[in-house]
């Protein structure tokens, strides 16, 4: 998962619930998923899919009018490591997805398929 996150330049939380425990707490039914948390740590909602941006946004501004409201928001940026900014995590390689290989034992080649360049 580390790998994926960094080969994918992902900048956003990521949950790793092999265990699926997170998945049947929330009732979850595909994949993915939003789940859009209260301030007190309660499920308002599930967004299953994708292209959903506009359903997001328009969640998250009443949550925010809501609880900002009532004083439940804090102004402060949770503390969010990347695992980029990690010493010793950034890939070294040229490829970013390799699969497969070939050998030429005549040729003495080496052929690597890389399905993302």
């Amino acid at each position: 998962i580390r790998q994926a996150v960094l080969r994918y330049g992902i900048q956003h939380p990521v949950v790793n619930d092999g265990a699926m425990t997170m998945w049947r707490e929330l009732g979850v039914s595909s994949w993915p998923t939003l789940a859009v948390i209260s301030p007190e740590g309660r499920l308002l909602t599930l967004i299953p899919g994708e292209g959903n941006r506009q359903d997001l946004d328009d969640i998250i501004a009443a949550a925010l009018e809501y609880y900002g409201e009532r004083g439940l928001l804090r102004g402060n940026p949770l503390p969010i490591a990347l695992e980029a900014d990690k010493p010793g995590q950034v890939l070294d390689s040229p490829f970013k997805y390799p699969g497969k290989i070939a050998v030429d034992a005549v040729g003495q080649r080496l052929f690597i398929s890389d399905s993302s360049n």
